[in-house]
């Protein structure tokens, strides 16, 4: 995973993320903790290094 593009996204910005098992989850990143953070209203949280493929959520395909 990039890190350059990673340091473009704005903290807590709104992302999907697809982890490396194929699971899509809405995520919200955490500049602070170089990570993500499931948006089910939780504390969940994985790190950038755990992704597969991330994409801001403002990004349809």
């Amino acid at each position: 995973m990039s890190d350059s593009a990673l340091t473009r996204l704005h903290h807590e910005e709104l992302c999907v993320i697809v982890l490396q098992d194929g699971r899509q989850f809405d995520a919200k990143w955490s500049a602070n903790n170089r990570g993500f953070y499931y948006r089910d209203g939780g504390t969940r949280f994985i790190s950038a290094a755990e992704v597969y493929e991330w994409w801001p959520a403002s990004v349809r395909f």
